[in-house]
């Protein structure tokens, strides 16, 4: 299979070779239709022809767009569609073009002098003939958006896609084997380097006003600017130290770490020991509390510099510095708030007042706490506890449908719209990355990899090149930017993923460029870690040595969990217990299954299945796992039906003609329901 599927890349890269005569370019896009905008068919509530600028349509309100059929001769196929348009002042005026219903890009025109936007895309399935739509869907009352025409093109025949990853089933932290997302899209050893490399070296020693985010002070101190802001964060910082510590370079490091311990951590006060967050150039607080993800990164930089390069002395004493970090963010403040709230077992959004009752879904690195498990001296358990706990809440706070998550969110992950926080929003990009890195590194929860699909499909309907970045979680758009940072953490997800549509997000990442200019800071530094998860480059570094190989091999698996029961259920839950398992070294959780389908895991022998159906039953059963990954027999299955629906008070039948009668053996029925009506509800065709 891999030498036939070599050989079909081979081919294609073949036909897609530009040919060169007498140092010319000879292949170009392929021009295959005009269409002008008053031709179309127009919809929306305002749409209407006009005579200036140009003969064409105006667009005014939300959903007022033009569309027509057309062909696409080629599929799957690489087309190019340049609009000409306008807007009716100065400012910016948008529309959105959508293929087969499918969007592809957000173009923008600024000033009313015509001009022309270009957006190239692919068509991967569906008929020749598809439907074009112009739409306006970023009206904010300011202007109006003006469409003359749009030319398609015919580019290329895109390269096949690799097949659908499989993710292993055994974390990298076992196996030692990290994966090179680029690599099985098809990239050489040496692009890969040369691209980590380029990323680097523009990100850390690029032009001072337009590149670099990392700069220099003095002999000896260095830190990461946030350009657009003129301030120095502790989130910015940590990421640094981590870049600096994968990459083996000390010098930064060292640096990085010697700005934040003499300018960013506080001496005194309530959060004495812990990070300011936002720091000036010249080194002055501007918030002394803490960031909890600021923190996070710290230890677990702290403890990777410690294991690969050895500590020294001072505060490059990498190892006591982590536990010195381990030990505070535990520790209460004089207002008794804790960076990990001890009851929650959760990180919390910042250790003080209101702040210390909510959390931050980005802020759950359970792939960090599992180390942190291994190499705290003192409060193991917890963070085991922890880990288990941050996987169960990534379920909680992911909306069902798409996938997203909040920025805030409580500790059940309900959405906490703290400054409108309860939304997508910039944060939230994270969260992917955090699951993924969980899911490369440990593979304890396979429905990280049904929440990566979930996700991606979800960006994937919003057009690859094109979704925004920001969003409500049920998925209305709240913004019309594309950003690097989040294409590049959403590649950073097929590292769980299992469709073929993930290598798109792989490919669209490889074409992104470095972020630069003023906002280069947050993209570029997602942009940066994303690449070293990507390339295979992000990797756990032990304390045997600084090398990344498995611990000493334990093949014992625990023994089946036994004694599963329910205690409780209601019509869309059901509540498990079972006895413990055993292992020759120790279980460090349980997967429960629906049938075949993860429910969950959890570290303790209770868990509550959700989501379920009502008066429907399942076939429950219970999997323990150690930490090496090992993972026992199924326990004995147990069948439980969920109760009848508790309704809301008004009883109502769902009838059909064709029911049998009687009150007992009804065959199933898969026709259209009749209509009938309660005083608050209608029911049709077998929904409510």
């Amino acid at each position: 299979m891999k030498k036939c599927w070599s050989s079909l890349l081979a081919i294609v890269m073949v036909l897609n070779i530009f040919t060169f005569i007498g140092g010319a370019e000879v292949q170009a896009a392929t021009f295959i239709s005009k269409y002008e905008a008053e031709s179309m068919t127009k919809a929306g509530s305002y749409t209407s022809n006009i005579s200036s600028p140009f003969t064409g349509v105006a667009l005014y309100a939300n959903n007022d767009l033009v569309k027509n059929s057309t062909t696409f001769a080629t599929i799957p196929g690489k087309y190019e569609m340049r609009v000409r348009g306008a807007s009716s002042n100065s400012s910016a005026a948008g529309v959105s073009v959508y293929v087969g219903g499918s969007k592809k890009a957000s173009l923008s025109f600024t000033g009313t002098t015509p001009a022309i936007q270009s957006v190239l895309f692919d068509v991967t399935s569906g008929t020749s003939s598809q439907e074009v739509q112009l739409k306006l869907e970023t009206d904010n009352g300011s202007n109006d958006t003006l469409i003359d025409y749009y030319e398609l093109y015919f580019d290329s025949v895109p390269a096949l896609l690799p097949p659908a990853p499989v993710p292993p089933i055994t974390g990298a932290f076992y196996s030692g084997v990290y994966r090179n997302l680029f690599k099985e899209f098809g990239k050489s050893d040496a692009e890969i380097d040369a691209k980590v490399n380029t990323a680097f070296q523009q990100l850390f020693y690029g032009d001072n006003d337009t590149q670099r985010i990392y700069y220099p002070v003095g002999t000896d101190m260095a830190y990461i600017l946030d350009k657009a802001n003129n301030d120095v964060r502790s989130e910015g910082m940590s990421y640094g130290m981590m870049i600096a510590v994968q990459l083996d370079k000390k010098a930064e490091f060292d640096r990085l770490w010697k700005w934040a311990k003499t300018y960013m951590q506080n001496t005194s006060g309530t959060q004495q020991g812990y990070f300011a967050w936002q720091v000036d150039t010249s080194g002055n607080k501007i918030d002394t509390n803490p960031a909890s993800d600021g923190e996070e990164y710290f230890i677990t930089a702290l403890l990777f510099a410690a294991n690969r390069w050895g500590s020294g002395t001072g505060i490059y004493n990498y190892s006591t510095e982590a536990q010195t970090l381990l030990d505070r963010v535990l520790t209460p403040n004089s207002d008794q708030k804790t960076l990990f709230d001890l009851t929650q077992k959760q990180v919390v959004f910042v250790p003080y007042g209101s702040a210390a009752g909510f959390s931050d879904p980005s802020y759950h690195l359970p792939a960090f706490y599992e180390l942190w498990a291994l190499w705290d001296n003192n409060n193991n358990q917890l963070w085991r506890d922890a880990a288990a706990t941050s996987r169960e809440f990534f379920k909680k706070q992911a909306h069902s449908t798409t996938g997203l998550g909040p920025d805030y969110a409580e500790f059940d992950g309900r959405p906490n719209n703290t400054g409108n926080h309860g939304d997508f929003r910039f944060d939230a990009w994270r969260t992917i990355m955090n699951v993924a890195m969980d899911y490369h590194w440990f593979a304890k929860d396979s429905w990280q990899k049904t929440y990566a699909d979930r996700v991606q499909n979800f960006f994937h309907g919003q057009g690859i090149g094109a979704y925004a970045n920001q969003y409500s979680l049920s998925g209305s758009s709240l913004s019309t930017d594309h950003s690097p940072g989040l294409v590049a953490t959403n590649a950073v997800g097929t590292l769980a993923a299992t469709t073929t549509k993930s290598w798109e997000f792989v490919n669209e990442f490889w074409n992104t460029s470095i972020p630069s200019g003023q906002y280069r800071y947050y993209d570029g530094c997602l942009y940066m870690l994303s690449l070293l998860h990507a390339s295979g480059n992000f990797k756990i570094y032990k304390p045997s040595g600084g090398g990344t190989n498995p611990p000493p091999s334990d093949t014992q698996v625990p023994t089946a969990p036994t004694g599963l029961s329910s205690p409780s259920k209601s019509d869309t839950s059901v509540s498990l217990t079972w006895n413990a398992s055993s292992d020759n070294i120790g279980v460090t959780g349980y997967e429960i299954f629906r049938g075949t389908t993860p429910c969950g895991t959890t570290a303790s022998t209770s868990y509550t299945c959700t989501e379920l159906s009502p008066n429907t039953s399942y076939s429950f059963t219970v999997k323990a796992m150690d930490a090496a990954g090992n993972v026992s027999a199924p326990s004995s299955a147990l069948s439980v039906t969920t109760n009848a629906s508790s309704g809301s008070g008004n009883e109502t039948i769902v009838w059909s003609d064709s029911f049998e009668s009687g009150s007992s053996n009804w065959s199933y029925f898969s026709g259209n329901w009749s209509v009938v009506t309660d005083r608050t509800k209608v029911y049709s065709s077998g929904v409510l």
